[in-house]
C-alpha cells in the first residue's frame, strides 16, 4: 500500500513539473534537464532516470533518480526477495518472509503445523495444504496446473474474467485502463503516462507551439532525431532530422553516386547497394548495371544452378528433382525422387 502511495505521489510530481514547464515556467531543480530536446524531469522519468538516455529494466520504475524494483504482487501475494508468494500457505515463508516450516510441517493459513493435520476441505500436495476447488496448481487434484488465463473454480479449471478483462498474475484487471498492464499483461505504462483504451498517453495534455506529447514529454517533431515525423520514428546515426525527414549527413556525394546508409556509394556497381540503396546481391552474384548477375552463366547439360553451384538434380541427394530438396534417412535420389 505504502508502495503504490509512493509511485502515484511520484507520478503527480512529474506532471506537476511538466506542466509547469508548458506554461513557460523555467526548471526549478537540478531534476529537470533537457533529454533529446525535450524538457524531463529525471528523478521520476523511467527512460531518463537520474541522467538522459539511462532508461529503467522491465520490472522497475524511477523513484529519486533511481531504477526500483517494483512490487507487481496482486491479490494476496506478497513480495519476498525477488519472487509472489503466498504466505498463508508456503512452507518457506510462512505467515512472513524467511519463516520456514521444519520437519515435515506444512503451512496453513500462515501457521506451520504437522503434514497430517489439513483442515477440513483442504488436501496435502507437496507438502502444503491447499484447496483443490480454488488452487490453480492443484484443481481438483494435485498437480493439475491450470494454464495461463484460467482461473480455478470448484476443482474446474475455466475461464473467468469479465469481457474486456484479462487474468494477469491470478487477478482479472481491465488491461483498457490498467496503468501496469495497458493493451495486455505487464505491459506497464512509464512515470507521468496513464492508460486509456489500452494505450500508454503522456499527462502532458498541453505542449507548446510547435511541439507534440511523445513517450518522455514533448517533442519538436521537425528537428527530434528520436521522433522525426511522428513520435517514436527515429533517424540513423548518419541521419539527421529536418522538416520531419530524416536526412544524410553527407550532402553532396560524387558524379554517378548516391548517399545510402554508410555513405556514399556507385548503383551500377556496389554489390551491397546494387541499382537502389541496401539491395545486396548473393555471394553468388555480382553487382553490374544495377542489377545482381550470377557469377555462373552456363551449367553443363542435364545441371542446374542451386545455392552456388551446379548440380545433377536428377541424381543429387540434397537437390533431388529441384533445387534445396534433400532426401532423408537414408534415401537416395534417382531419376529426380527420393528412394529407399
Amino acid at each position: 500500500m505504502n508502495t503504490k502511495l509512493f509511485t502515484i505521489l511520484f507520478i503527480v510530481i512529474c506532471a506537476l513539473s511538466a506542466v509547469s514547464q508548458v506554461h513557460g515556467r523555467k526548471p526549478t531543480g537540478k531534476s529537470q534537464q533537457i533529454c533529446n530536446n525535450a524538457n524531463v524531469d529525471v528523478s521520476c522519468d523511467s527512460n531518463h532516470c537520474g541522467y538522459c538516455n539511462n532508461a529503467c529494466k522491465k520490472g522497475q520504475e524511477c523513484v529519486s533518480g533511481n531504477c526500483v524494483n517494483v512490487n507487481k504482487c496482486t491479490g494476496s501475494k506478497s513480495l519476498c526477495g525477488d519472487t509472489c508468494v503466498n504466505t498463508k500457505n508456503d512452507k518457506n515463508n510462512c505467515g512472513s518472509c524467511g519463516n520456514m516450516c521444519h520437519n515435515g510441517q506444512v503451512c496453513d493459513k500462515g501457521i506451520c503445523c504437522d503434514s497430517n493435520t489439513c483442515k477440513r476441505g483442504k488436501t496435502l500436495c507437496s507438502g502444503t495444504c491447499v484447496n483443490t476447488k480454488n488452487d490453480n496448481n492443484n484443481c481438483g487434484s494435485c498437480g493439475n496446473a491450470c494454464n495461463n488465463g484460467q482461473k480455478c473454480k470448484k476443482g474446474k479449471c475455466g475461464d473467468s474474467c469479465k469481457r474486456g478483462q484479462a487474468l494477469c498474475s491470478g487477478t482479472c484487471v481491465n488491461i483498457k485502463n490498467d496503468e501496469k498492464n495497458c493493451g495486455g499483461c505487464d505491459k506497464k505504462c512509464s512515470g507521468g503516462q496513464t492508460c486509456k483504451k489500452g494505450k500508454c498517453e503522456s499527462n502532458l495534455k498541453n505542449c507548446p507551439s510547435g511541439q507534440k506529447s511523445c513517450k518522455g514529454g514533448c517533442c519538436d517533431l521537425m528537428n527530434d532525431n528520436n521522433n522525426c515525423g511522428v513520435c517514436e520514428k527515429k533517424c540513423s546515426s548518419d541521419q539527421t532530422c529536418k522538416n520531419g525527414q530524416c536526412e544524410s549527413n553527407l550532402k553532396n556525394c560524387p558524379s554517378g553516386q548516391k548517399s545510402c546508409k554508410g555513405g556514399c556509394c556507385d548503383l551500377m556497381n556496389d554489390n551491397n547497394n546494387c541499382g537502389v540503396c541496401e539491395k545486396k546481391c548473393s555471394s553468388d552474384q555480382t553487382c553490374k548495371n544495377g542489377q545482381c548477375e550470377s557469377n555462373l552463366k552456363n551449367c553443363p547439360s542435364g545441371q542446374k544452378f542451386c545455392n552456388g553451384g551446379c548440380c545433377d538434380i536428377l541424381n543429387d541427394s540434397n537437390n533431388c528433382g529441384s533445387c534445396g530438396n534433400k532426401c532423408y534417412n537414408g534415401q537416395t535420389c534417382s531419376n529426380g525422387k527420393c528412394c529407399d
